[in-house]
């Protein structure tokens, strides 16, 4: 039986991981027990001194490693994801086709929505958000990251929020777990909603994620002058 991502069509999958986060490492391994992924872990050393720095060069970093391996495209996780739903054969090949007619340059299979809209193709949406914990990024992406400024105090999610043209899947499959609270203090303010470790009780996260899900749906129907356009 075909498992739910094993027919993706990426290089390789990347999961950034501190050293000493092996509870998330377990736990992102058996969320994605059953996708058919090969996931290698990115191990890096936690930034004591600033923390969203750590998280902009860790993701900077991989970006560096597709390009050396010569890959087209690949996934990056981090490990705080989960694979909330086994996406069918027809929804995996419809993604597939969008990547390979498009060539995006970042593509999320889960994000922290601002807003989405729903395009013509099947399966796909354009979205407006934050959140690194599910992308597929093309080499152009790769390329495009590595001519970026050297940090410079913004987190480097807000930084794909402004400066790539962001596609989703529709709906959404990965999420950021509610078992882990966020390493770093993110600050986002084009969302309408400031997400730090004052978010700090399990019960908060597991309702801020079932919002996300909600606002998916939503923010399409919201948005369903977008759609027309083709904005």
């Amino acid at each position: 039986m075909t498992k739910s991502l094993q027919g993706l069509d990426i290089d390789a999958t990347l999961c950034i991981s501190l050293n000493n986060r092996e509870d998330r490492r377990a736990s992102l391994l058996e969320s994605f027990s059953k996708s058919g992924l090969d996931i290698e872990f990115f191990l890096v050393d936690k930034d004591e001194e600033d923390q969203q720095r750590g998280c902009y060069d860790s993701h900077r970093a991989c970006a560096q490693m597709i390009l050396q391996r010569g890959y087209k495209r690949a996934l990056i996780l981090e490990d705080d994801c989960v694979l909330s739903c086994s996406p069918s054969h027809k929804t995996v090949a419809h993604i597939n086709r969008f990547l390979n007619r498009n060539n995006p340059e970042i593509f999320y299979l889960g994000v922290l929505l601002g807003k989405i809209w729903l395009t013509w193709f099947p399966g796909i949406a354009r979205c407006r958000g934050q959140g690194m914990h599910a992308y597929i990024i093309s080499a152009q992406g790769c390329q495009t990251i590595l001519s970026w400024e050297a940090y410079a105090g913004k987190g480097i999610d807000n930084l794909f929020s402004k400066r790539f043209k962001g596609y989703c899947a529709f709906p959404m499959m990965c999420f950021q777990s509610h078992e882990f609270s966020t390493d770093i203090e993110i600050y986002r303010d084009n969302l309408g909603e400031k997400h730090t470790k004052a978010q700090k009780t399990r019960s908060d996260r597991e309702n801020f994620h079932r919002q996300q899900k909600r606002k998916q749906y939503t923010s399409a129907l919201g948005n369903w002058y977008k759609t027309l356009l083709c904005q």
